[in-house]
């Protein structure tokens, strides 16, 4: 196994080529996420629309087998608050949102050409756990940002309404999920997948569960405090991501948060300084 990597420009297309010679695997993950798109939309949009329509030509042209997109369930809509299954509509115009939408319909078109490359759209949901390294932009994300507040402060201040809902998926878990594709031989017709863990959780459950991890890992119980001025927004109180079409192809999805909140919280601790400067 040979770990080389290759730095570029996203507008510098010359290195293209050369990062997808002899490459049998493209995950694609490179893009703003929410609070960047909003201040750049068109930066965020040539990432996702743009660079995807030049990636997907040269990756077929050097003979790539597999060609995975992240998306986002954010696709749908900016206020989940019912079913979705990837037969639901995407509606939602905020920048991170329709970026990710255009980068999608560049796939789906090229998909239909016959294309040699197979294709696979992940619209992931509320992704957490350990990055690789500290300086991993990742810790903005709900679950990262409350075990990290957790180990700093010993609380966790969530500026959100307690009640709303998300679908939460282990970063570990999304890696099989890729894994499985990778090694599947099916040829799927529609080729994009809900991926989440398919369970809705509240925000505050959520936080107590990272609360008990904390005091089993570190002795502590943090205080859990909520933001009154939030407390009149909206509640997606029937928020339900389906992903029953991920299940039909007999990967067995893993819902276990645990070990994972552990790794992170143990994470924090050890690099806590470093993520405080890169914070």
């Amino acid at each position: 196994f040979k770990n080389d990597q290759i730095t570029f420009n996203f507008k510098n297309l010359s290195k293209l080529n050369a990062v997808c010679k002899n490459i049998d695997v493209i995950i694609y993950v490179a893009g703003m996420n929410s609070r960047q798109s909003y201040n750049k939309p068109k930066d965020a949009m040539y990432i996702k629309k743009n660079f995807t329509k030049e990636l997907i030509k040269i990756a077929e042209k050097q003979n790539v087998k597999k060609f995975f997109y992240i998306s986002t369930a954010h696709v749908y809509s900016d206020f989940l608050n019912k079913r979705y299954s990837e037969k639901s509509i995407t509606k939602n115009t905020h920048p991170y949102a329709l970026s990710n939408i255009e980068g999608e319909k560049i796939l789906l078109k090229h998909n239909k050409k016959n294309s040699k490359i197979k294709i696979f759209i992940l619209r992931l949901s509320n992704s957490f756990g350990k990055p690789i390294d500290y300086r991993v932009n990742c810790w903005k994300l709900f679950v990262n940002d409350l075990c990290y507040q957790s180990v700093k402060n010993k609380k966790m201040i969530i500026t959100q309404h307690s009640d709303i809902k998300r679908d939460f998926i282990s970063i570990n878990n999304f890696l099989k999920v890729i894994e499985f594709f990778i090694k599947t031989k099916n040829n799927y017709s529609n080729i994009i997948f809900n991926i989440g863990s398919g369970k809705t959780l509240k925000l505050s459950e959520m936080a107590k569960i990272i609360r008990k991890r904390v005091l089993i890992n570190l002795g502590y119980l943090p205080e859990i405090i909520y933001k009154k001025k939030y407390l009149t927004e909206k509640i997606n109180t029937n928020f339900v991501y389906d992903i029953n079409k991920l299940k039909k192809t007999k990967f067995k999805n893993i819902i276990k948060y645990n070990k994972e909140i552990d790794e992170l919280i143990l994470f924090c601790k050890k690099n806590i300084r470093n993520i405080d400067k890169f914070n």
